[in-house]
């Protein structure tokens, strides 16, 4: 029998939709699920300066004994490659491990973000729309208004994590040996004898350790943009285990609890607020390396092997998924990058000790882990026609 509208018909029918939402009522229904991806940006091109290895040695060519392979393509830039990988790796998600619809894009406002999101939804088999695309740099910069810390403040945080995580040995003088044998003497000398400093100018830490992460990681980029891998001298598939020199300074730079709170709480609090709205569909984060590394400061990581433990691989992806008020993940990356199908392998994501969290302790862990006074608030999903109309450019 209907019932008339009044005080109590209204809480019937709000404990009704309430019950259905969470538990079904015992019909057999689940409640909905709510996906998350955290993607890198593609495979790039790499500025041929921006080497803080030997003071007064900047560009990369200082460093090796035979000019580095050039990209054709304006610095950080996707390259061919790169949006190809991009695009098959939204058509290996379609066809392997397909998403809660609808799927919706944020992209940060950099080319790479756009080219990749565009691509990955294209490959995915859906066409970008001002209603699931948008371009929005605020999920993964800090608010304006944010109180941030000085560039010395952010040092002496990364000089103690630096100390607590000292360099691997005798491993690491190994690689780097490895490393330098490779690249061959440029004029800047031994760069392995520099010893690595915090630099209060610009809180990143100098020197060796800092050359060779990003020596690696161009080699990486060289590799997935089907250039020359350290002009052949050895195999690319001996490069993900040099990438842990990368991976290491990654870990002492990007992932120090004070300061990830603030440089990446839009992100955290983006991801939380996703979650907590608890409606079904996919939102993917296209960003940086540095949104997954702040996962990893909150205790949240992943075994790529044959690559290092949390790596941050171009066109990689962080899952998430809230389904029956627990949380579980998995992260997968491009399993080879010499071909361009964008085939992935995925691995379990662990929260601490587990691969499943309760919602309750999840959303603890994002909200204590950031600092509510530097997040942006979540972008609206659709994007307006303005911004649809800055998408001019192709995908493959």
């Amino acid at each position: 029998m209907a019932c008339r509208i009044g005080p109590r018909c209204c809480l019937s029918i709000v404990f009704a939709c309430f019950c259905v939402e969470l538990t079904g009522c015992g019909n057999g229904q689940k409640s909905a699920r709510t996906t998350v991806l955290l993607m890198r940006h593609c495979v790039r091109s790499v500025p041929d300066s921006g080497v803080y290895a030997v003071a007064g040695f900047k560009y990369y060519n200082n460093y090796s004994a035979t000019a580095w392979p050039a990209f054709d393509i304006p610095s950080e830039y996707c390259s061919s490659r790169g949006e190809q990988l991009a695009k098959g790796s939204g058509q290996w998600f379609k066809g392997h491990s397909p998403l809660t619809e609808p799927v919706r894009v944020i992209a940060d406002n950099l080319e790479r973000n756009n080219i990749s999101g565009r691509a990955f939804l294209t490959g995915y088999g859906q066409d970008v729309t001002e209603n699931n695309f948008l371009v929005d740099g605020s999920s993964f910069d800090p608010a304006s208004t944010c109180d941030f810390y000085s560039h010395s403040e952010i040092a002496a945080f990364r000089q103690e994590q630096y100390e607590a995580n000292p360099r691997p040995e005798p491993w690491t003088s190994q690689m780097m040996r490895k490393l330098y044998d490779v690249l061959g003497e440029g004029v800047a000398g031994n760069w392995t004898a520099v010893s690595c400093k915090t630099n209060n100018e610009s809180g990143f830490i100098d020197g060796s350790c800092s050359g060779a992460s990003g020596f690696v990681e161009r080699m990486l980029m060289n590799w997935g943009s089907g250039l020359p891998v350290a002009w052949d001298r050895f195999q690319s598939w001996e490069l993900p285990q040099l990438l842990n020199l990368n991976t290491w300074y990654r870990y002492v730079v990007f992932t120090v609890p004070k300061v990830v709170a603030k440089s990446d709480s839009s992100i955290l609090r983006n991801v939380h607020e996703t979650f907590q709205a608890g409606q079904a569909g996919t939102t993917v984060f296209v960003g940086h390396a540095r949104q997954l590394n702040a996962f990893n400061a909150l205790g949240v990581s992943w075994d790529a092997a044959p690559y290092p433990v949390n790596a941050s691989l171009p066109s990689s992806v962080l899952r998430l998924e809230l389904e029956g008020g627990f949380v579980t993940g998995s992260y997968l990356f491009v399993t080879n990058f010499t071909d361009e199908t964008g085939d992935m392998t995925a691995v379990p994501v662990r929260f601490g000790t587990e691969e499943r969290v309760p919602i309750a302790r999840f959303a603890d862990l994002l909200t204590s882990g950031s600092d509510v006074s530097c997040a942006n608030p979540l972008p609206k999903v659709a994007a307006t026609r303005r911004e649809s109309n800055m998408l001019r450019w192709s995908v493959v």
